[in-house]
């Protein structure tokens, strides 16, 4: 019976031996982890007045993270609406003024046809019908002047309106929001520092979404294909990953004619994406990719 536990024992050990020295199927690289990072920033140029986050501050898509100080967008905000509106006052008293000029010409008007008519038979003189077509003639001159204010009026209005929404979108930009959800890898500014325009207040990194370069020979290239299931692995776990792209030009192109020698040298970069739902992957961590030879 002692004989028959100590060969069992030998069998198992063997076995274990087998399994251990048999190589993994398929094929394997490494990459260097790469992300979305973002650069929050702000066309208005002015002092930092909020700061909601910290480094290593993890917040959602859209969250406010600050504030640039908009009170002299907002001071001339309120001198074009106090232009608009005195256009608009304008507007209203020459539409009166136009009605009151529209009255004279048609008066005139009428009386200097009927006066015309009575020319023919020599019942008024023709100074008389002279002068009221000069007059006829002013007025509507005078209405036609009118007019074209009232025209002139309404594009300032136009242009204040279009002057008026880039503030209000200045000012909407002047708070500054997540583009994505990520973590806050680095701030540039403090609270109460003059920022200057387009310049970045934090720097946030997305890793919902990360990938990594392979840089791959012929013969490797020949086993894969975009779209590809592959799989990602950092010590013992295990990432969902697929070929997105592989680069239709060799990092090396020979200008000469191609020999074994070079192309043996030529490699073709390929992106693969992986899935980090959890935000394990970081950037610039090694990652290797694995998949299964084509049989």
């Amino acid at each position: 019976m002692k004989q028959t536990f100590t060969l069992l024992g030998i069998v198992l050990i063997l076995l274990v031996f087998v399994s251990c020295g048999q190589k993994e199927e398929g094929t394997r690289f490494t990459g260097l982890v790469e992300g979305r990072v973002f650069s929050i920033a702000s066309p208005v140029s002015d002092r930092l007045v909020e700061l909601n986050i910290e480094e290593g501050d993890f917040i959602e898509a859209g969250s406010i993270i600050g504030k640039i100080d908009s009170a002299g967008l907002e001071l001339q905000k309120q001198a074009l609406l106090a232009k608009r509106e005195q256009i608009g006052l304008q507007l209203e008293e020459l539409l009166l003024t136009m009605a009151q000029l529209k009255e004279s010409w048609q008066f005139y008007f009428s009386l200097y046809e009927k006066n015309r008519d009575l020319l023919k038979i020599d019942a008024v003189s023709e100074q008389s019908v002279r002068e009221l077509k000069l007059n006829a003639d002013k007025w509507e001159r005078d209405l036609a002047a009118a007019k074209l204010r009232r025209q002139a009026l309404r594009l300032q209005q136009d242009e204040l309106d279009t002057r008026l929404e880039e503030l209000s979108l200045m000012m909407e930009k002047a708070e500054l929001t997540a583009p994505a959800a990520g973590y806050i890898d680095r701030l540039f500014y403090e609270k109460g520092e003059f920022v200057p325009p387009l310049r970045p207040v934090a720097q946030l990194i997305n890793l919902e979404k990360v990938w990594c370069y392979l840089y791959l020979g012929e013969s490797a290239l020949a086993a894969i294909r975009p779209g590809l299931e592959v799989e990602a692995r950092l010590g013992d776990r295990r990432f969902n990953a697929r070929i997105e792209h592989i680069n239709s030009r060799a990092e090396f192109t020979p200008t000469e004619v191609l020999t074994d020698e070079n192309r043996a040298s030529l490699s073709y970069a390929v992106r693969v994406g992986i899935d980090n739902p959890e935000g394990v992957l970081k950037i610039g961590m090694p990652v290797e990719i694995h998949w299964q030879d084509a049989e």
